[in-house]
């Protein structure tokens, strides 16, 4: 690397960038971002089965539904309590 940096540049031309060196010295990566230098490597995307995906989607219909009956329910004792306190108040 150092090689490269002390070797003289044509007229009218840039020297090389340190990322510009360590693509030539190292090649290049698949964690390399273009633009973005050597920092972290970009997190890659995750994808999900069709099987684990309808899964999911099952256990959230089944959730919704056991959350619909307790509400449900919650609605039917606070009528109860209401009619309660209306016969108490008169």
């Amino acid at each position: 690397m150092p090689e490269l940096q002390s070797q003289p540049t044509p007229e009218g031309s840039q020297p090389l960038s340190e990322d510009e060196i360590c693509d030539q010295v190292l090649g290049r990566r698949p964690g390399y971002s273009k633009g973005l230098g050597w920092g972290p490597k970009p997190k890659t995307c995750r994808t999900t089965s069709a099987s684990s995906s309808s899964t999911s989607c099952s256990q959230s219909t089944q959730k919704e539904i056991e959350l619909q009956a307790k509400l449900h329910e919650a609605l039917e004792r606070i009528e109860v309590q209401d009619r309660n306190h209306k016969a108490l108040a008169s």
